[in-house]
């Protein structure tokens, strides 16, 4: 019987160990040293929660599904039925197509086919690779195979753990100054306000999750100029052990949710961590959003790595 999330790659590189598949190109589980980087899921499961997932032609929500581009207004199907949103994007579900495989990395291909909600083609190439001493690089890159100029924005979905401990025992540092209020509990953006202004959320020095509750977007990312990614979010436990993820400067926003969810088994036991090139509602508020012209390319990259 074949699995539910389709066809399963596994690549290795020192004491890395990584599994990419099928559906969605996701990343199904992130091991070193045999532990675990991120909450994965088994071979016989449907990906729970988004875990791993890629997230295109747009990350988080759009509100509502609705929004309007070029004079034209569409409706998105309301994949976040309890809050009434069309949630990250439309490429999760589709069977991708294996193009490129070695010993340590993988590289998926789709096709995107125009839809009544998003009526533009792109071709997409999602790369996994690992490495070492740097662990899993991610890569994402998207053309616009359309006549016309088309909408984008992308993320990467990953579930970050630390090796002991839950949430409420670790620490999380994202250098922000910056952070996207939400209005109400269907999580209608607001305005953007500095974190010295919104209590819970400045995570620059790095900060305790005990009792902290977070599902927002940072951004005013402050960069690592040594570094070719230079921006930044760092997961650790008591003893200082975790995950450190780097993404490049062109992912300007940072999703991240302390899995807050009583009524599942994986409350508050991870973080997740989403680099965005754009934040919620940017098919509407139009910050951040990418507009591809026909033929035009864009890659993004973030590079997932063990702390000890």
């Amino acid at each position: 019987m074949s699995s539910p999330s389709g066809l399963q790659v596994h690549l290795q590189s020192g004491g890395y160990e990584a599994v990419t598949v099928e559906v969605g190109a996701g990343l199904r589980q992130l091991h070193w040293s045999g532990r675990p980087l991120l909450l994965g899921y088994g071979p016989t499961h449907i990906c729970p929660d988004y875990r791993g997932s890629v997230l295109a032609p747009w990350p988080n929500r759009v509100i509502d599904g609705k929004y309007e581009y070029d004079g034209h207004t569409y409706q998105l199907p309301l994949t976040e039925a309890s809050r009434g949103h069309a949630l990250h994007g439309l490429v999760l579900w589709d069977r991708w197509q294996l193009s490129d495989h070695t010993d340590a990395s993988a590289t998926w291909i789709l096709h995107s086919v125009p839809q009544p909600w998003y009526p533009w083609s792109l071709s997409l190439r999602c790369t996994y690779a690992l490495d070492a001493e740097a662990g899993l690089t991610w890569c994402l890159t998207a053309r616009n195979d359309s006549p016309t100029s088309a909408p984008y924005g992308c993320s990467i979905h990953p579930y970050v753990v630390a090796p002991t401990g839950t949430t409420d025992d670790w620490t999380l540092t994202l250098p922000a100054d910056q952070v996207h209020t939400t209005l109400d509990s269907r999580l209608t953006p607001g305005p953007v306000a500095t974190v010295d202004s919104t209590p819970g959320t400045d995570l620059r020095r790095g900060t305790s999750l005990r009792g902290i509750q977070l599902d927002h977007a940072f951004t005013r990312l402050i960069p690592n100029s040594a570094s070719p990614l230079p921006y930044s979010a760092t997961l650790t436990d008591s003893r200082g052990e975790g995950v450190i993820l780097n993404w490049g400067d062109n992912l300007e926003w940072a999703q991240v949710y302390t899995c807050d969810a009583p009524e599942r088994p994986w409350h508050r036991s991870a973080v997740a961590i989403e680099p965005m090139s754009c934040p919620p509602d940017a098919f509407n508020s139009g910050l951040g959003l990418l507009h591809l012209v026909p033929g035009e390319e864009v890659s993004h990259q973030v590079q997932i790595t063990a702390v000890s």
